[in-house]
């Protein structure tokens, strides 16, 4: 039985939009990164070079080799590179005459109701905020992450949903020792990427640091529990080979753990899921079958056995729910069922309200410090801002002190000035009062001199 998940996690780039590795019996170590179309005597050479120490005979004596970069887009390609066994089904139509599909489950309507509302907050987001031409693939990325995040919300605790890088892509190094004109060939033939994303299960001992990509992530307890690949259009014989070989690669490192793909393009959606039952190299005993169910397809690959199980296909335009609505439930319930194995779907209100508090109380956390430099650096703002005010009404103060001296040195200037000139009229009085006197002084002595000369 599959360990309830604790919390999920998103890897962003698992394996490369082109080729897997087809990993040798013995090693399941590493994931590329892009999908790359070389010469396949070049890619023979890469592999036969770099991981010889590591090859392996597989228990019909062929040799398991590591596939290089190469473009996954043929069943054959897969069935190759993947040393797959040539009765594996080679398209949609084999898949469903070949795999049944899982039984559906019949869920309550208010269960049913709740999902909906629940997960068509981020739909009408998406559709209502990001611009998402016809034909274009990268905008679709959005709609499925926003989509896988609010699924994750069911769960949420101790993390959330992360995006990381996937390990170093050995293949970019290819670019600079490739001929020019052959980089030019390939870049007109092949379209670059990856499978956009894996959704992890992360069990709660398990302390991952933000700086893990996807192998750390699985080397320290994490399991790998979907692969997601987006397409602008889904041609599924071209676009199914390289999400299976992913989810081949990532079943070898969850061991008993399945792990589901998702190749969409929000119209059509493909789910399957692989799980490893074998490592027919070993000598050991057959590992536990875990979820592999009876009606699944059992088949070799890598070195290892497989089984191929709950293969289900739904038709229905994520963002023209007219015309099918009633398929929508379905892709939710089924999400849900991929994501939560072993969890009660009827509890999803209860497990949402939980989800919704934590990530309120994490976002609570994750604020504080920055709500608290905000209101530090207002009261330190306010505070200089006072001290420039106090600063300014000091020097105002200053300069009304400064006029206040100046106007009472004026006024002792023009007190000086009015007692100098009440000073000078005085003189000018004392001057003409003598003046006067002398005058009268004069004409008395005048008077007498006539009156002496008239006697």
């Amino acid at each position: 039985m599959i360990p309830r998940p604790v919390s999920l996690s998103i890897s962003r780039g698992a394996s490369c939009s082109g080729a897997a590795y087809g990993l040798q019996a013995r090693c399941s170590s590493r994931f590329p990164l892009r999908c790359r179309r070389i010469r396949r005597a070049h890619d023979v050479n890469v592999c036969a070079s770099s991981q010889s120490s590591e090859s392996s005979e597989s228990a019909g004596g062929k040799q398991i080799r590591r596939v290089g970069f190469s473009s996954l887009t043929t069943w054959k390609d897969f069935c190759e590179k993947m040393g797959v066994s040539e009765n594996f089904p080679a398209g949609e139509r084999e898949m469903d005459s070949t795999i049944s599909p899982r039984t559906s489950q019949e869920l309550d309507v208010a269960v049913l109701t709740f999902l909906v509302e629940f997960l068509s907050k981020p739909i009408v987001m998406f559709d209502e905020v990001v611009l998402h031409p016809t034909g274009r693939e990268r905008p679709l990325y959005l709609l499925i992450y926003s989509v896988l995040s609010q699924l994750a919300l069911l769960n949420f605790g101790q993390r959330s949903l992360v995006i990381s890088q996937g390990p170093d892509d050995p293949s970019v190094h290819m670019d600079q020792e490739a001929p020019e004109d052959e980089q030019q060939q390939e870049s007109r033939n092949v379209e670059h990427g990856r499978s956009e994303f894996v959704v992890l299960r992360v069990p709660p001992p398990a302390k991952l640091r933000e700086s893990y990509n996807l192998m750390e992530t699985l080397q320290n307890g994490g399991k790998a529990v979907m692969v997601v690949e987006v397409k602008k259009t889904v041609t599924f014989n071209n676009d199914i080979w390289q999400p299976l070989a992913t989810a081949l690669e990532l079943a070898i490192q969850n061991e008993t753990d399945p792990v589901t793909l998702l190749l969409t393009d929000a119209s059509s959606w493909y789910f399957a899921t692989v799980q490893l039952v074998q490592k027919i190299d070993n000598k050991g005993p057959p590992m536990p079958k875990g979820n592999s169910q009876a009606h699944g397809f059992q088949f070799q690959a890598c070195g290892h056995e497989f089984c191929l199980f709950d293969w289900m296909v739904f038709k229905c335009d994520l963002l023209l729910t007219r015309r099918i609505s009633s398929v929508v439930p379905q892709i939710f319930v089924h999400m849900h069922n991929v994501l939560y194995p072993g969890e009660d779907i009827t509890k999803v209100a209860d497990r949402a309200k939980l989800g919704s508090a934590a990530l309120q109380a994490l976002a609570v956390k994750w604020a504080e410090p920055v709500i608290t430099d905000v209101v530090t650096s207002k009261q330190i703002n306010d505070l200089k801002q006072k001290l420039e005010e106090s600063k300014q009404r000091e020097e105002e103060s200053k300069q009304m002190l400064e006029k206040v001296k100046q106007r009472e040195e004026e006024s002792k200037q023009k007190l000086e000035e009015s007692k100098q000139r009440e000073e000078e009229s005085k003189q000018m009085l004392e001057a003409e009062k003598k003046k006067a006197a002398q005058e009268i002084e004069a004409l008395k002595r005048q008077l007498q001199r006539q009156q002496q000369q008239g006697q």
